[in-house]
């Protein structure tokens, strides 16, 4: 493990853990509501207005549609950085919401300057120069399901096999 200590070791690890769950909780959201998607917002009693959904390169995060040729031993098409997860969120961040911890769909889309906690989070990470390079969430629903990740963080020179089921 080189010099990395083994209290030093867990601590990164549950990091890893505790992200790779909450990346999960923000590409549920970008799924449930999909890319030039049509959607309504009520604005009054009897009014209404039309928005379309418009993110930002979401390719940072959901790298299914990637043109690459697929691969049979991976669910991602590409490998994924903290800093492209970043860039997403700070490009993104009107659409999205924190609601008792839990990502949600801003129908307002209020600007916000404010980095959410996920952002601080990956700032700490990027530091040891982690990459995700298989994630797959495809089986969850809600709060249950199937989520796993393997990540690499190349500062330490290990590899995380994360699983979470339910």
């Amino acid at each position: 493990m080189g010099d990395t200590k083994f209290e030093e070791l867990i601590s990164d690890l549950v990091k890893v853990s505790s992200f790779v769950y909450g990346f999960r909780d923000l590409r549920a959201v970008v799924k449930k509501n999909k890319q030039g998607t049509i959607k309504k917002r009520s604005t009054g009693w009897f009014s209404s207005e039309e928005y379309k959904v418009e993110y930002v390169t979401p390719a940072h995060i959901i790298t299914q549609k990637g043109a690459q040729e697929d691969d049979k031993n991976q669910h991602l098409k590409y490998d994924i950085t903290l800093a492209a997860i970043k860039q997403f969120l700070e490009e993104n961040r009107k659409w999205f919401k924190l609601e008792g911890g839990a990502w949600t769909f801003d129908e307002t889309r209020t600007e916000k300057k404010d980095p959410f906690p996920l952002e601080n989070e990956l700032d700490k990470l990027m530091v040891d120069n982690l990459t995700i390079i298989d994630y797959d969430d495809e089986f969850t629903e809600g709060d249950g399901g199937l989520v796993y990740g393997v990540t690499v963080n190349l500062t330490h020179k290990w590899v995380a096999v994360v699983f979470r089921g339910s």
